[in-house]
């Protein structure tokens, strides 16, 4: 195959309404593509959560951008768009389409060797980070050996994960590909420190790595010019190294006064009284995802919380009137109705809000690998949840459920409060 000439990129998010249409993931892979000669680059998105998506009229509008010889469609996979991808497939098959079809995201990464059996119709599959893979593999067409990372239906027993280089990777501001809008989501760095057994993130792919801090510099002036009112910074875990609030400098310095929510640790969260010290330190958004305090669910899902530290850290937060947001999973293993109430409870104590969500087995997770061993029971939605164990029942997951849908609500109503200018103590739901 010759060099790639057009491609089209199928984006299948997870929209809220606040969302920018134009995401985060498929503007970083247009902006990195832009450096090769000639390529037109198609985007295709639809909404993964729409209640009246349609796959038929999805097809026919991926068919008619593919029209031009010698296109090439990717398509990044996610567990909340598994099921229409699956059936997408088959459709642009049936279709007519005889080109690469290629596969990338977290359902491909994760999956191990033998992924052409899950998705038949699919090509190539890229493993890791997208960006340079798949331009490697648009600049040099596919007649030599394929770019590291990326691997043919067929021919992926070995799992490499593709790398990028983030110091040199195109900003999606810089190139004008990401319009301006009240609310963003902002990337500072990949990569994560931990590895908990429920999360598909870390994935072996690699350590943490920041973007180039001129580009860092470079974006929060462009946040902060256009009127941005609310960021939603995507980095895993934001305070994972030493120098993590240079970001919020840069915001600070280039006259950024709108919100800032992030996803933090206590125990790498350094002196509160540093962040403390920053203007922006009462518009900041803390999320600080602890999915439990029980030392023996910590245990299975291989994320020990040190208590001792999120109590003086979580203490110090709240003590100066930040917004201190808690996130719990209920459904885990060992887990008990009980012990569910209890982390909530602790939660309570530290936070102004907060927030559970349903436990779920990602492909490629020691959780996911383990599932028949603990017992560990999926429903048949959308996207499968755990509904009982050893442990609970669906009664008692119908009863955590309940618990967290009273939580979440009034987290919305707080989070609703902070981005009017105000911010309402919480009363805890019954």
């Amino acid at each position: 195959m010759s060099r790639v000439r057009h491609l089209v990129l199928v984006n299948l998010p997870w929209l809220r309404e606040k969302d920018p249409r134009a995401t985060l993931g498929d503007v970083s892979l247009r902006a990195r593509l832009q450096r090769i000669p000639g390529l037109v680059v198609t985007s295709v998105t639809r909404a993964a959560n729409a209640k009246a998506i349609d796959v038929d009229e999805l097809a026919d509008a991926v068919l008619a951008a593919a029209r031009v010889p010698g296109t090439v469609v990717g398509i990044g996979c996610y567990i909340w768009n598994e099921a229409i991808v699956q059936r997408l497939l088959p459709r642009l098959r049936r279709g007519g389409f005889r080109g690469l079809v290629v596969l990338g995201g977290p359902q491909i990464t994760y999956a191990g060797p033998g992924v052409a059996a899950l998705y038949p119709g699919a090509s190539l599959f890229v493993r890791g980070y997208g960006e340079d893979a798949l331009a490697s593999l648009c600049d040099r067409g596919t007649d030599g050996s394929l770019p590291s990372g990326v691997t043919a239906a067929g021919q992926d027993d070995f799992v490499r994960f593709a790398q990028v280089d983030l110091g040199a990777l195109e900003s999606p501001i810089a190139t004008g590909l990401l319009s301006p809008g009240s609310f963003q989501r902002w990337e500072t760095q990949r990569g994560c420190l931990f590895r908990c057994a429920f999360c598909q993130w870390p994935g072996g792919i690699g350590g943490v790595e920041r973007f180039a801090a001129s580009r860092v510099e470079t974006e929060a002036a462009w946040f902060a010019a256009t009127g941005t009112g609310e960021i939603a910074i995507q980095d895993p875990i934001f305070n994972s190294r030493p120098g993590w609030l240079a970001p919020l400098r840069s915001l600070e310095s280039s006259g950024y006064r709108g919100r800032v929510s992030m996803q933090l640790r206590p125990e790498t969260f350094g002196d509160p009284d540093e962040f403390l010290r920053l203007q922006s330190s009462l518009r900041c958004k803390l999320e600080f995802g602890l999915q439990t305090n029980q030392s023996a669910e910590m245990r299975f899902i291989e994320r020990t919380n040190n208590l001792a530290r999120c109590d003086a850290v979580l203490g110090s937060l709240k003590a100066a009137g930040c917004y201190v947001e808690i996130s719990l999973i209920f459904g885990l293993p060992g887990q008990t109705l009980a012990s569910f109430q209890r982390s909530l409870d602790y939660a309570l104590r530290h936070a102004t809000a907060v927030r559970a969500f349903p436990l779920l087995l990602l492909r490629g997770t020691p959780l996911h690998s383990r599932r028949a061993e603990l017992a560990l029971v999926e429903d048949d939605s959308t996207i499968p949840r755990v509904v009982s164990s050893p442990t609970f029942t669906r009664a008692d997951h119908a009863r955590m459920e309940e618990l967290a849908g009273a939580y979440n609500k009034e987290a919305d109503r707080v989070a609703h409060s902070w981005r009017s200018g105000g911010m309402d103590a919480q009363s805890s739901p019954s």
